[in-house]
């Protein structure tokens, strides 16, 4: 299951954890396909998501005319700063820079990472916590026999010490 639609992308809390902070897991059979679509929620935007969300952002603020280089130059740094965020929290931090009254100019890319910042943040936990389960502990992977042997091996190689060694 792909969690691509932005009903789905909104309700991913939801299926995860709740706005308190008291984390709800799904059932255990259901958690590889939620943490797969949690993962996947954290996919980048990619260059051509980010030209085009700042282009349409763009009509909203006056800015000086550029020559094609500078414009070419400054949409780089944007593309650089801000395609490794999921296209849901970019549009969400240019939703709210657009909405705050106090933002009258065209946005610098700190502006929108801070806007996104506690979103992506929040997101992530949600997989940590997903992953760690319900008793917050990180599952332990049960290792086999011959694993734990071929360990201790390790290990007492590595500290020997011969004669030539000590002396």
């Amino acid at each position: 299951m792909k969690i691509t639609s932005p009903e789905s992308l909104r309700l991913w809390q939801k299926r995860v954890g709740s706005l308190s902070g008291i984390p709800q897991f799904p059932p255990v059979s259901d958690r590889p396909l939620v943490l797969a679509g949690l993962k996947e929620a954290l996919w980048r935007a990619g260059p051509e998501y980010v030209a085009t969300a700042m282009l349409k952002l763009q009509a909203h603020y006056w800015r000086p005319d550029f020559s094609p280089a500078q414009a070419k130059e400054l949409y780089a740094d944007y593309i650089e700063d801000l395609s490794d965020l999921p296209p849901d929290i970019l549009d969400a931090a240019i939703g709210q820079y657009r909405r705050n009254p106090e933002s009258k100019f065209f946005p610098r890319t700190g502006e929108l990472l801070g806007f996104a910042a506690p979103m992506l943040e929040e997101r992530r936990r949600a997989v940590l916590r997903l992953e760690r389960g319900p008793g917050g502990k990180p599952q332990e992977q049960k290792r086999s026999p011959a694993e734990i042997d071929r360990m201790r091996n390790l290990v007492k190689t590595a500290f020997r010490r011969t004669d030539e060694a000590s002396a």
